[in-house]
């Protein structure tokens, strides 16, 4: 969605804030009557033609009711409890809404405010209340929910991971608060205090936590991951618990039990060990050298000079 698109949502919750503001504001009217240049006598006489009475009561309801919920959302916004705080208004403006897109009675009060002009603020504003609702996870934090058209009374219940997330939280801001000075929860640090005796309660909180959205994903509710964001903030940043006391020695003994594993393994295959002796293979060979040597004998005695006169006789023979 485009940056200017944001704006003029937000504008749109603005304007419904009015008609909380301004009790006295008028749905019937609409701004610039008789003061714009470019209003015609028709137009004018369009904007005047009265609205049936059930029409203008529900369009009167929405008014109020969206601007109730545009305020809770930006009074809870931070820290995040706009799902559980603003559940009630949430539900009573969606219902009134449908009613006015489906009842077949309102069929004049659709075609003067919802469908007069391109714009279509009221299905805009609606739309943006469904978006927030929606981005916020706001429906796993509640099961059934359902509203009392007559009375507006609005029941749900909440899901058990989510009772039991609400239990370890509690447990653990009791701990933290009762191992702290009253009234310095976010000024006074007490680390070892507060590391010592709420170890148990933040293990088991973020162990939940963590249980929850390996099961739900992206998908946990905003109230539950601002309060566990903001643990976690405190936890380690406030109250520096990042490290647990028994974690150096832990890490001191994993790292010599590392460190000293080649020692020993050198040392287990020195004594188990048994050294290969190498073998020497005696070489297969002709003795050329006593070849050599009676080749020798006979040459020299041929080139003796007795034997070069006999040669010489028998050749002439």
């Amino acid at each position: 969605m485009a940056y200017h698109e944001y704006c003029i949502l937000h504008s749109l919750f603005a304007i419904a804030i009015v008609a909380i503001v301004f009790p006295g504001f008028d749905a019937t009217e609409t701004a610039g009557d008789g003061d714009g240049a470019f209003d015609s006598a028709f137009e004018k006489s369009v904007r005047k033609i009265p609205v049936h009475e059930k029409c203008l009561a529900f369009f009167k309801d929405y008014i109020q009711y969206a601007g109730e919920y545009a305020r809770c959302e930006l009074k809870y916004a931070f820290p995040f409890r706009m799902c559980e705080m603003c559940v009630e208004k949430y539900v009573i403006t969606t219902s009134t809404y449908n009613d006015l897109v489906m009842d077949k009675d309102l069929d004049e009060c659709r075609t003067k405010y919802m469908k007069s002009d391109r714009v279509q603020i009221f299905p805009m504003v609606e739309d943006n209340m469904d978006a927030i609702w929606s981005k916020a996870d706001c429906k796993s934090c509640f099961e059934d929910l359902s509203i009392n058209h007559t009375t507006k009374a609005v029941t749900y219940k909440q899901p058990g991971s989510v009772t039991r997330f609400m239990e370890f939280y509690n447990n653990l801001s009791i701990c933290m608060n009762s191992s702290l000075e009253a009234n310095n929860f976010l000024f006074e640090k007490k680390d070892i205090d507060v590391c010592t005796v709420c170890l148990d309660n933040y293990t088991a909180l973020n162990k939940h936590y963590n249980d929850m959205s390996s099961h739900l994903g992206d998908n946990v509710c905003m109230d539950i991951v601002d309060r566990m964001n903001y643990t976690r903030l405190i936890w380690s940043h406030h109250f520096n618990c990042s490290c647990r006391p028994s974690e150096p020695a832990s890490i001191i003994v994993i790292a010599l039990v590392i460190a000293s594993t080649p020692i020993f393994f050198y040392i287990i295959v020195r004594v188990t060990g048994k050294e290969k002796k190498k073998k020497l293979l005696k070489q297969k060979r002709l003795n050329l050298s006593g070849q050599n040597s009676h080749a020798s004998s006979v040459h020299h005695s041929l080139w003796r000079p007795n034997n070069y006169r006999n040669y010489h006789s028998l050749a002439e023979t």
